[in-house]
């Protein structure tokens, strides 16, 4: 190790231990909020049993086949949520909870757009990604996906 790395390690230690004082309960109020908020979920969640909830994005390939074809054929219990460019514009009703709702369908890794519904209390979600392209690419009627969102929330995970 060359002389300058070593003033470089120590002058980050340093500086790191001089703002402790300001990083430490940054981070500890970080720690407690993110907890405070997975038990207002786990909350929501127990008490929300049957909501529904239909979520896309704004891609271009797909948001005006969505918006045209899905979203106005969908059952009226259904909370509609917009992604767009990396954040939620519509929170609907339930605000907070809607934006982590899109949070966990996106853990998913399947992709958008996709179904949700809570059951026994917990949230389960599905994808409709490929049954959109297959539908957009191929002209294929979309009455199939609105069909395929129907039986997902008639179906019971729990």
């Amino acid at each position: 190790m060359k002389i300058w790395e070593g003033v470089i390690i120590g002058v980050v230690i340093l500086l790191g231990i001089i703002l402790s004082p300001i990083w430490i309960p940054i981070l500890a109020i970080v720690y407690i909020s993110n907890k405070i908020e997975a038990v207002r979920f786990r909350k929501y969640l127990s008490t929300g049993e049957g909501a529904k909830y239909f979520c896309y994005t704004d891609k271009y390939s797909s948001k005006a086949f969505v918006e045209n074809n899905i979203v106005p054929f969908l059952p009226p219990d259904v909370e509609v949520l917009h992604v767009s460019s990396k954040r939620l514009v519509n929170l609907g009703k339930h605000g907070a909870f809607s934006h982590r709702i899109a949070i966990e369908m996106k853990a998913m890794k399947k992709g958008f757009p996709c179904v949700a519904k809570i059951s026994g209390g917990r949230l389960i979600a599905e994808s409709i990604n490929q049954q959109l392209y297959n539908a957009i690419y191929r002209k294929k009627d979309a009455r199939q996906i609105v069909e395929t969102i129907n039986r997902f929330f008639g179906r019971d995970d729990s």
